[in-house]
């Protein structure tokens, strides 16, 4: 029987069974091409083992069977590049909430927003603290508004004017209630202070309401006016305490005031006053072309001060006790000429003139008062520095003396001093004597050092002198040895010149030096006695022979010398017993004394 090949029409349904067949026994190479078909396989198949097939193109979306290769290509397309949290469906939807009307949702949610190109907004933007409005392309806007919590901030930062435009611009208060600044166009432009107007533009300037204060400079750069519309003028203050005004006063036509007032303007103090006749007064009406009124004693009322050293070089002022002075100083502050009027007035270097010329013969002078027709007083240096001081009297009466300074008091006693035409003699007179003093620049307050009285008698109460005693008696003086003579005991030193038995000359000159010496019990055993009256230049000596018949109970050796001595120099007084007992005694009190003053 020959070989029939078995197709599929030969067999009957469900004819061969997967036990008749062995495994592996059915291959594709045991099976014709196209001889499976759809229609010969169960619509259940299921398939054991790892079964494989074609993997199909990405995005095949045909009836043909999708491989596992197929299908992880497709998931990976549809996740494509999402990020691992959202990379599944149920990822995807708890993103979207859940919401199985998300798009819905967002539609709506999309309607309730502002556009881009705008719109009309109906309820508040509410920004947070430092959350900025920002506007202009610049990084961080070109205009910011923002509340950073504690302040509201328009910030302009960006190229160009922050501009305001209205026809009516106003700033409040925070409640709205009160005005702060207010702008009007073609209007004023006003500052409030607590809602009150106190500076206001105008079309002529300004209006200032109340107090104006400046600190710095104010400045015109044109002709400018102050006007006040009052009668009492305008005011400065300082500090709020001192205040002052100007203004026209209302009791003289065309004169202005100048005034220091109270802070409550209750007590007005004229500081300067300007007359309309040109007469000007400092803290007082003027009663002359220029017046000044001392604000207090002792202070300078009137002063000039040197630009560089800021020293005072002139001053005019009152003393403590109402007179008045005037100083002329150096840059250096030194005073050069003094005019007081209860003090001492001088010039101080420098040349003085008064008359027809500024130089009277001789270009060294200091000082001079000149007139042609009686002739001139004058004070000059000559060569060796001396100042002289000529006076001039032009009467020629002989054996007279015509006084060159006359000094009166009061029109009472007075003073003359004048040169006797016949032989030059100086005259000095005083209608009770004459005083000479030193030791003040006053004369009244300065020591009398020599006094002329009216009778011609004359005492000099500062002139060296002394008078000293033994306050005992020095018994047994020593024999053959000098013994120096003990005064202890003063009755008068004038000028303290006498100390330790010796007198010490205050000045060079010659002074008239007295001793008298009183021996108790005297030897005459004795080859001699004498005194030595010892000075710095010489030592004066008196001497006695005590050759009596008899010892003596006392004696009395004296000495008187006109002695030349230099300042410092000194003088005492010794004696000395040549042989004999030591028995002499020098006798105490006024028995013995050493005495002396300045003669020239």
């Amino acid at each position: 029987m020959a070989n029939t090949k078995i197709t599929s029409r030969v067999l009957a349904d469900n004819a061969v069974l997967t036990a008749n067949i062995t495994d592996a026994n059915v291959t594709t190479a045991k099976v014709a091409d196209n001889a499976v078909t759809g229609d010969k396989v169960a619509d259940d198949v299921a398939l054991a083992g790892n079964p494989t097939t074609t993997t199909q193109s990405a995005g095949n979306n045909t009836t043909r069977i999708a491989t596992t290769a197929f299908v992880s290509t497709a998931v990976a397309n549809l996740a494509d590049s999402a990020p691992d949290a959202l990379n599944t469906l149920n990822e995807l939807a708890a993103a979207m909430g859940d919401d199985a009307n998300f798009s819905t949702t967002v539609t709506n949610s999309i309607a309730a927003k502002l556009p881009l190109a705008g719109g009309t907004m109906t309820g508040d933007l509410i920004l947070g603290d430092n959350v900025k409005v920002e506007i202009g392309s610049a990084s961080g806007g070109d205009l910011q508004l923002y509340h950073d919590g504690s302040n509201s901030y328009i910030h302009d930062a960006g190229t160009g004017q922050l501009r305001v435009s209205t026809s009516e611009f106003k700033v409040l208060n925070a409640a709205q209630g009160e005005a702060m600044i207010a702008a009007i166009q073609n209007g004023a432009v006003t500052l409030y202070h607590d809602n009150a107007a106190k500076l206001a533009t105008t079309s002529t300037g300004i209006d200032v309401t109340g107090t104006l204060k400046a600190s710095g400079t104010v400045l015109s750069t044109a002709a400018a006016q102050v006007n006040s519309t009052s009668a009492g003028g305008f005011g400065f203050a300082s500090n709020n305490t001192a205040f002052y005004s100007f203004g026209a006063d209302t009791s003289t036509a065309g004169s202005y005031t100048f005034q220091n007032l109270s802070s409550n303007a209750s007590i007005n103090i004229t500081a300067m006053k300007i007359e309309a006749d040109g007469k000007v007064g400092i803290g007082v009406s003027p009663a002359r072309t220029f017046t000044v009124k001392s604000a207090a004693a002792n202070s300078t009322q009137i002063s000039l001060v040197d630009n560089d050293s800021t020293n005072e070089v002139f001053a005019v002022g009152q003393q403590s006790d109402g007179d008045g002075f005037l100083t002329v100083k150096q840059d250096d502050g030194t005073t050069k000429v003094q005019f007081d009027a209860s003090g001492d007035s001088f010039i101080a270097g420098g040349s003085l003139h008064v008359g027809s010329t500024d130089s009277v013969s001789s270009s060294a002078e200091v000082f001079s008062v000149y007139n042609a027709g009686t002739g001139h007083s004058k004070m000059v240096n000559s060569s060796d520095s001396y100042g002289t001081l000529y006076m001039h009297n032009e009467s020629t009466t002989a054996d007279t003396f015509q006084p060159f300074i006359v000094m009166q008091k009061g029109g009472g006693n007075r003073g003359n001093i004048g040169l006797r035409h016949s032989d030059s003699v100086l005259g000095i007179s005083g209608q009770n004597g004459i005083s000479l003093r030193t030791n003040s620049t006053s004369v009244q307050a300065a020591t009398e050092a020599l006094k002329i009285d009216s009778s011609g008698r004359i005492t000099a109460p500062y002139q060296p002198a002394f008078l000293v005693l033994p306050a005992s008696s020095q018994t047994n003086i020593a024999i053959n040895t000098t013994v120096n003579v003990v005064f202890d005991d003063e009755m008068y030193d004038i000028g303290s010149n006498f100390a330790s038995n010796t007198f010490t000359a205050p000045v060079t000159g010659k002074y008239q030096l007295n001793v008298n010496v009183r021996l108790d019990n005297v030897d005459t055993a004795a080859a001699y006695y004498h005194i030595n009256l010892v000075t710095s230049n010489r030592t004066y000596y008196s001497i006695i022979d005590p050759n009596f018949s008899a010892d003596l109970s006392y004696h009395t050796i004296q000495m008187s010398v006109l002695a030349d001595m230099d300042a410092n120099d000194t003088a005492k007084l010794d004696i000395y017993q040549n042989s004999g007992s030591a028995q002499t005694d020098i006798h105490g009190s006024s028995w013995t004394n050493f005495s002396g003053y300045l003669v020239a």
